[in-house]
């Protein structure tokens, strides 16, 4: 039986919210450097491919984000696709640890580009800022794929319902 559509506009943002908790998506750390060159990185859940050519994906990113002000065009950054193994990791880099803190949980290396990126995780993908558009709260970042790491075999880290979910 399918529920009554809401009839009231502030219905909408509640029926928005619990729609996009059934919207399971792969867990990533994206990671940057900073204007004073020190390692930022979040967790991030909105990515997703864009084009295959030229390859480009995208990443909305909140403006009120401490790594927000990096991401100008031009710049550098790198996509993290976590595996099921990095549960801990994803809640230091989405405010369980201080920004400053959270290069010290895991195994993180520097590209020739300086970015970091985490050596265990499925893949890596290595951007340039193609691409910012605003909208509501959050930027819309293209990133244009430079390179891209494998790493193991598929095993994502899955986030859906406020929960990280079984493989």
């Amino acid at each position: 039986m399918t529920e009554p559509l809401p009839s009231a506009p502030q219905d909408l943002t509640g029926a928005f919210k619990g729609a996009m908790r059934r919207l399971a998506t792969t867990v990533t750390i994206a990671t940057t450097r900073a204007p004073d060159g020190h390692p930022i990185g979040m967790t991030a859940t909105a990515v997703t491919s864009l084009s295959a050519d030229p390859p480009a994906l995208l990443i909305c990113v909140n403006r009120a984000a401490s790594m927000h002000k990096a991401l100008t065009m031009g710049h550098r950054f790198c996509v993290n696709l976590l595996t099921c193994d990095h549960g801990e990791l994803s809640y230091a880099f989405g405010g369980g640890l201080a920004a400053d803190q959270r290069f010290s949980v895991g195994s993180w290396e520097r590209s020739d580009g300086e970015v970091p990126y985490l050596a265990d995780a499925q893949s890596n993908l290595f951007c340039v800022v193609d691409g910012l558009h605003d909208y509501g709260t959050h930027t819309i970042v293209i990133g244009r794929v430079e390179s891209v790491r494998l790493h193991g075999d598929v095993r994502p880290l899955i986030f859906g319902d406020g929960r990280f979910l079984p493989v």
